[in-house]
């Protein structure tokens, strides 16, 4: 199987503008413009506000990861780290520029990058676990998703996902990171930066990780609410638990990185999704750009202050125990 090589990698993340230009056409663009015309403002900007006490819950759940490692960010630098990171990741396809929020404890706290790179990891799986489990609930109710034995490898997928901290914290991998081989081939930076991830990963405690747990809830619950607010601001009426079932799978799918801002994949699965409960075409694109109006440019213009306040490159953060400019 040909492997992609950089540039072409890099032209994957076009495609989703390609499907939005696609999906306009398809649509039409004087549908669209019927559905946009009947659009209740006052509820976006509602759900924009909403913005603030999300990242507020998800910079605490951070912070919480931040303390098992022992690391103390305040919760302003904190906030401000992680708007930051949202700036960055909707800017990048599968929002990877969010663990820039590493490089922005290196620099505030003077702590070396690695040491903060297990809560940053930890705090993406979280979402993508929660997603995981209601948009594989939500395949299954809508039947999206083949026979029982390919769910029951998706639910096994998720389960292996929620334990991957605590498999990758056990004893035998640590022996296996400083016997290795491979590893040995490493530069000392990089070398040093797995022993320092994997050190901090064994030190979460299982009550750290249920409190993340408990605050990823909360901040999903203002999600879905902030969601419903874009819902009845385009005029699409559907039950709240449907709603809560097609943009778990919608934002699911929105990680693959063919996009950026999830432009073109998001439309493409609202249409599709919201078909079923006779909503029409334009109407569920018109929903879909209220969602990346309030969370994506909401997310953009909150981040984009914090990033220009403060900018922050990885190039300039402290890895591991040594520079990592110590060897060429």
């Amino acid at each position: 199987m040909p492997k992609l090589d950089g540039v072409t990698t890099n032209r994957l993340r076009y495609l989703g503008f390609l499907a939005f230009a696609f999906l306009i056409w398809y649509v039409g663009p004087r549908n669209l413009l019927q559905a946009l015309a009947g659009t209740r403002f006052s509820y976006l900007l509602a759900a924009l506000v909403l913005n603030l006490p999300l990242i507020a819950l998800k910079t605490w759940r951070w912070q919480v990861l931040l303390l098992g490692a022992g690391i103390h960010l305040p919760f302003a630098a904190a906030w401000r780290a992680y708007a930051a990171s949202i700036f960055v990741g909707c800017l990048t396809p599968g929002r990877l520029g969010e663990f820039i929020k590493a490089a922005y404890v290196s620099k505030s706290s003077g702590e070396v990058a690695a040491k903060a790179l297990p809560s940053v990891l930890i705090d993406r799986l979280y979402d993508l676990y929660f997603l995981l489990v209601i948009g594989l609930i939500g395949l299954f109710h809508y039947s999206l998703a083949g026979d029982q034995a390919s769910l029951l490898t998706l639910t096994l997928l998720a389960g292996v996902l929620f334990a991957l901290p605590v498999i990758i914290s056990t004893a035998r991998l640590g022996k296996w990171l400083r016997q290795s081989p491979a590893i040995a081939k490493l530069k000392t930076s990089w070398r040093e930066t797995l022993l320092e991830i994997h050190s901090q990963l064994a030190s979460l405690t299982y009550t750290i990780l249920v409190r993340g747990f408990g605050l990823t809830a909360l901040a999903y619950l203002v999600f879905f609410f902030q969601c419903q607010l874009g819902a009845w601001g385009t005029g699409v009426r559907i039950p709240f638990l449907d709603l809560v079932l097609v943009m778990s799978i919608t934002n699911l799918l929105t990680f693959l990185p063919v996009s950026i801002s999830g432009i073109g994949v998001r439309d493409a699965s609202l249409i599709v999704l919201l078909a079923r409960f006779g909503i029409g075409q334009g109407q569920a694109v018109a929903f879909s750009l209220a969602i990346l109006v309030i969370f994506y440019v909401g997310g953009i213009l909150l981040g984009g202050i914090c990033w220009v306040w403060e900018p922050v490159k990885l190039g300039t953060a402290r890895l591991g125990g040594a520079d990592s400019g110590d060897e060429k």
